[in-house]
């Protein structure tokens, strides 16, 4: 029996809910009509040898979706972020001379809701704004087209476009960036913000002294390892997507690293929701955690004072460790209409104006698509989007497919075992790669 990590069998869940209901549907549609319960009238005698004439059922007429005039928008953004897309879209909408619709949809029943909005009263969208999830999901359906890109790919962060690429094409516009891995500290523990890998590794372990720890974050979790990964011009998958390269040099390093800085760990270490409460009672030096953290950190009755700062660079490839990035899409449902086509693309060239992208960076607190808006003052006043812009050109993207999925899968099968030294590291690396390449069989 396979196991998954928990994200992936949420996931698995939809998907199986979204099967169950289709194949529902579809038998519902295929049913004979009900036969009337009410006995025949008998014949009179004298039409006894007649043939009776067939019994006619007056078809029902399906109801047919009913649909708002202009453009449709889909989205999974929630509380703040939809007033926000509610604000983009009417402002797109004007430049684009048509009215746009904007529907809440939570993002783990989107893929039920396209599966099953043909068969209900629910219009289809002409356009969904999700995250990169949504679209990876989206994309296994069959739910999307590629999209063309307002300005050239050089208008955009490469981890953006790296996570709505798959067969050469791309799936979905860049809208925001988000989910950077950074280094907090401790303000009273730490006196300089160590540059290099190297430099983390002594200085976290200097600080593991009675009482306190020196670092932690989340060891048996595939994001953390990545970025060192990257740090060393490494990737998980091929670089058009369709295979996992776990087994290599570069993965071998990263491994190094972390095993080097385990050592700065407090005790029950692979419990990330402990560390991070460690860390917030001043109780460690270092956090390499995500941006979504802070608020966890700056919570009322938490005296700690936090800095943030960029992830170290590794010398031996003088690159940043450089986290994976997820981010916002605008995705185009498979059948637009075409007359709506030219309305669609207007919205997305507005939705790439370096102001619009200013604005949606500081109103949902993460970083621009492009590259244009990176260096808006704006931005710098942002202790977190400053210290995300510094790597943002060193984050890597996940493409959309299944052996990123698997290779994820993998690396969170084999870190625990690793680290806590019940298996070896060649054994780990080829461990991983037979995992991953087993899972893109399947």
């Amino acid at each position: 029996m396979v196991s998954f990590h928990p994200r992936l069998l949420r996931r698995l869940h939809v998907r199986l809910l979204s099967m169950v209901v289709v194949l529902m549907t579809l038998a519902a549609c295929s049913l004979p009509p009900a036969l009337s319960s009410t006995p025949a009238a008998e014949a009179p005698p004298e039409a006894t040898s007649a043939v009776a004439p067939p019994l006619i059922r007056t078809p029902v007429p399906r109801r047919l979706p009913s649909r708002p005039d202009g453009l449709l928008l889909w989205t999974t953004e929630q509380g703040n972020g939809l007033e926000l897309v509610q604000q983009i879209a009417q402002d797109a909408g004007m430049r684009a001379g048509v009215a746009i619709t904007v529907v809440p949809k939570e993002s783990a029943a989107l893929r039920l809701s396209l599966l099953t909005a043909a068969s209900i009263t629910e219009p289809l969208p002409d356009m969904i704004w999700g995250n990169q999830d949504d679209l990876a999901d989206l994309l296994v359906d069959g739910q999307l087209q590629p999209v063309t890109l307002p300005g050239s790919a050089e208008t955009y962060l490469p981890a953006g476009l790296a996570s709505a690429t798959a067969d050469g094409k791309i799936w979905g516009q860049p809208l925001t960036l988000q989910g950077f891995l950074l280094l907090f500290y401790n303000k009273g523990l730490v006196q300089q913000v160590p540059a290099t890998s190297d430099e983390l590794i002594v200085q976290s372990r200097a600080a593991n002294v009675e009482g306190r720890a020196g670092l932690v974050m989340g060891w048996n979790e595939a994001p953390w390892l990545l970025a060192w990964l990257n740090g060393f011009g490494g990737s998980p998958v091929s670089a058009d997507g369709t295979q996992p390269t776990l087994n290599t040099p570069q993965m071998e390093s990263a491994l190094n690293v972390l095993k080097e800085l385990i050592a700065a760990a407090p005790p029950q270490e692979s419990d990330y929701g402990r560390s991070q409460r460690l860390f917030a009672a001043g109780q460690v030096a270092y956090a390499m955690d995500g941006d979504w953290a802070l608020p966890g950190y700056r919570a009322p009755g938490n005296n700690l004072d936090v800095g943030i700062a960029p992830l170290p660079r590794v010398p031996a490839t003088n690159r940043s460790a450089g986290s994976v990035a997820g981010g916002s899409y605008l995705m185009f449902y498979r059948e637009i209409d075409p007359n709506r086509l030219t309305q669609v693309q207007t919205i997305a060239s507005y939705m790439a104006e370096t102001d619009v992208q200013v604005r949606l960076a500081t109103s949902l607190g993460r970083l621009p698509a492009t590259r244009a808006a990176l260096s808006a003052p704006a931005l710098a006043n942002e202790p977190v989007l400053a210290a995300a812009a510094a790597q943002a050109e060193s984050a890597s993207g996940l493409p959309p497919t299944r052996a990123a999925r698997c290779a994820l899968r993998a690396i969170d099968e084999q870190l625990p075992p690793l680290l806590a030294g019940r298996i070896d590291q060649a054994e780990s690396l080829s461990a991983m790669q037979r995992s991953a390449e087993a899972c893109v069989g399947r």
